[in-house]
């Protein structure tokens, strides 16, 4: 990949805003450390160990276990084309049983220190209201919505939840789960509507209101 300037928008810790690039910036010191491509530590790491037979950082461009993307009218079109190699923020391709499986390794604490499992789940920064908080003034921290380190956390009616997202072109996903473990459910659509499901989900399975909602304002069905 081709060398990258970013400028910082304020100081780390001070702020939150979701950042492709930044997870990208962490590939390059990931990769600095271990002298070897990000596709490769993944593998090693975290794919083999967890028995993650369906995943890869070195994302085909189509194939028959390749779901295809979709507009919100069900209309099929060819995912965008990536730089080859590995891209933290962009290039995982994955099933859904490994990423459940990584989930339930990652709530569990398998393979991580245990201060760095805990520190997972420990709020970092306060949430404002967004997730592109970029050109915005600043607001009040939220009281329920933190982020953790590479999660988004939220004081629901039911507790402490973890939860992340995806949105892309044609790919909609989502992930709500108990920091133990014990508790819920990760779901992925290849439909630009995919995330209307959300609620309906989060209902059956775990009940309650959910803060992140907020923020996540993607129509839902009725």
């Amino acid at each position: 990949m081709k060398a990258m300037s970013r400028r910082l928008f304020f100081a780390p810790g001070e702020r939150f805003s979701y950042s492709g690039e930044g997870y990208v910036y962490l590939q390059r010191a990931i990769e600095a450390f271990t002298g070897e491509t990000l596709d490769v530590t993944a593998s090693k790491m975290v794919f083999q160990p967890l028995k993650m037979e369906h995943s890869s950082l070195l994302a085909p461009d189509d194939g028959p276990d390749v779901a295809m993307p979709h507009t919100d009218i069900g209309t099929p079109f060819r995912p965008r084309s990536l730089p080859p190699g590995a891209n933290a923020a962009a290039s995982l391709v994955t099933s859904i049983a490994d990423y459940a499986a990584f989930v339930a390794a990652v709530t569990h604490g398998e393979r991580l220190k245990p201060d760095t499992a805990r520190l997972m789940f420990t709020p970092q920064v306060q949430l404002e209201g967004c997730t592109q908080c970029i050109g915005r003034p600043r607001a009040d921290p939220s009281k329920d919505l933190a982020w953790g380190l590479g999660w988004g956390l939220e004081e629901s009616s039911v507790g402490r939840l973890a939860w992340h997202w995806g949105d892309n072109g044609g790919y909609k996903n989502y992930v709500l789960v108990t920091p133990d473990g014990r508790r819920g459910f990760v779901f992925f659509t290849n439909s630009d509507n995919g995330l209307a499901l959300r609620d309906r989900i989060t209902a059956a399975v775990i009940g309650g209101t959910h803060p992140a909602a907020r923020i996540l304002s993607y129509k839902q069905l009725e």
